[in-house]
């Protein structure tokens, strides 16, 4: 660092230094140079905070310049820009949620230097279809979060997505047939993970912390439905797309982009739908409870759930199934239970529709 204001190693490789520094990298170092020193409450950074956040306004430019190749000047920061980085940080990078949330408060400071307060969101806002409790969030529900628990027509959906691009219509198909998170379903590769009664994600393939899990066909359908995947995408190949609409090779990154664009053109958004892509997982979540022999507590209610000890067990399948790595946040996607040992029953905790001893489980 040169006093704590711009990369050294940066300006060592500029021939007459700082005042040899053009484009972007110029106007970061003078916004650095006159704004990093000021704390919102009014004193002085320390040296150690000032060169923390010189580094890492540098590298959040130089990614969008050289691996994004977006090239704004620092006074031109724009939200769209905020959005690129953080999905780059989050499902390229693989960085740790903690680190985001700190790069995302360094650049809302920025973005006041700029004239901009208030354009930096949150990380949930730029990651809308990422598990909840993947990015620290509490996530106890009062209603559910599938897509037929809101109205939307799952079926007619996923006509619009094969109408609109066979490979949009596999990759939802594959998500609500196997719980598959978006980037598990675009990095499937049918042919490798069919192994006759269940599917295989593999650690390199999507999966959450790169955890691997086995999916058994606990329908006939999932057999049926995988079979015909692999009918439409090549041996060796995933099932996201490979060229972008230009033509061009595609990568996780485009794919994502790509997937993002689709649910918008089929009407499903949180503003549009109060639904997004990842609340796929509650529908096959809501599936294979069914499946399982229990009602979620946001679902309908029947009064046919097992005993609690025999509950605990089937719920904890489900969240295996759906590659969860506690029991304990299938509650962001079913809701809770909870023991009432006086009265001996089970009652929901969040759903206020089921708050009531008299919809819980009979003794166990």
């Amino acid at each position: 660092m040169s006093n704590g204001k711009f990369p050294a190693a940066e300006l060592r490789k500029v021939r007459g230094g700082v005042n040899q520094l053009q484009g972007w990298r110029r106007e970061l170092h003078d916004l650095i140079e006159d704004n990093v020193g000021d704390r919102v409450d009014g004193r002085v950074a320390s040296g150690r905070t000032r060169a923390h956040v010189a580094i890492t306004l540098y590298a959040a430019f130089k990614l969008l310049d050289e691996d994004l190749c977006i090239r704004p000047m620092p006074r031109n920061f724009r939200e769209h820009h905020v959005r690129a980085l953080v999905q780059h940080w989050y499902f390229k990078q693989e960085k740790k949620v903690s680190t985001i949330r700190t790069d995302l408060s360094i650049l809302r400071k920025f973005s006041g230097w700029i004239g901009k307060s208030g354009m930096v969101k949150s990380i949930e806002y730029y990651l809308p279809d990422v598990d909840r409790s993947a990015l620290g969030i509490s996530a106890m529900l009062t209603e559910a979060n599938a897509w037929s628990a809101n109205g939307v027509d799952v079926q007619s959906k996923l006509d619009q997505a094969f109408q609109a691009d066979e490979r949009f219509g596999l990759v939802l198909l594959a998500q609500i047939t196997f719980g598959l998170r978006m980037k598990e379903a675009l990095c499937l590769r049918p042919w490798k993970a069919d192994k006759g009664n269940g599917m295989k994600v593999y650690p390199g393939d999507g999966p959450k912390d790169g955890r691997p899990r086995f999916i058994p066909y606990l329908i006939p359908e999932q057999a049926v439905i995988i079979s015909m995947i692999k009918d439409r995408v090549k041996e060796e190949h995933w099932v996201g797309w490979e060229k972008t609409r230009r033509g061009a090779p595609a990568t996780l990154e485009t794919n994502i982009k790509e997937y993002y664009a689709r649910m918008k053109e089929i009407g499903i958004t949180k503003t549009i739908a109060g639904v997004t892509g990842h609340d796929l997982q509650a529908e096959f979540a809501v599936n294979m409870a069914r499946v399982r022999g229990f009602d979620l507590a946001t679902g309908g209610y029947t009064g046919d759930n097992p005993a609690w000890d025999e509950l605990q067990t089937r719920i904890k399948h489900v969240s295996e199934l759906m590659g969860l790595s506690r029991p304990q946040i299938t509650a962001s996607y079913f809701g809770a239970f909870r023991r009432d040992d006086k009265n001996r029953c089970v009652d929901y905790v969040g759903v206020d529709t089921y708050a009531n001893h008299e919809r819980a489980l009979g003794s166990d």
